[in-house]
């Protein structure tokens, strides 16, 4: 690929599934307008990659919260590994505002 390749958009196409992907198929489903369903699909790409690029430091957030173990502004820490985990349903959440 060429220097001038990578300044360009990234164009994928993207099939979800009410069966594989219930939670996230129904979020994007319920947006009519298919800019704001394509904003909402990005927002939460951009959300799961900054979870997967701050996995270490939610960690620390986690175990630094005081008076509530196993719980920290990363969410739920899980039982066998003691690493903070987000539940699908907290990341998919959205503001009205937003819609």
């Amino acid at each position: 690929m060429s220097a001038a390749g990578k300044d360009g958009p990234v164009r994928i196409k993207v099939t979800i599934s009410r069966e594989e992907h219930p939670a996230l198929y129904e979020t994007l489903f319920s947006i009519t307008n298919p800019r704001r369903r394509m904003r909402r699909f990005r927002d939460l790409v951009i959300m799961g990659l900054m979870v997967e690029l701050n996995r270490g430091a939610m960690v620390s957030t986690a175990q630094a919260t005081p008076g509530i173990p196993g719980l920290g502004a990363a969410g739920r820490e899980d039982a066998e590994t003691g690493q903070a985990r987000m539940s699908v349903t907290s990341m998919l959440e959205w503001d009205v505002a937003h819609s």
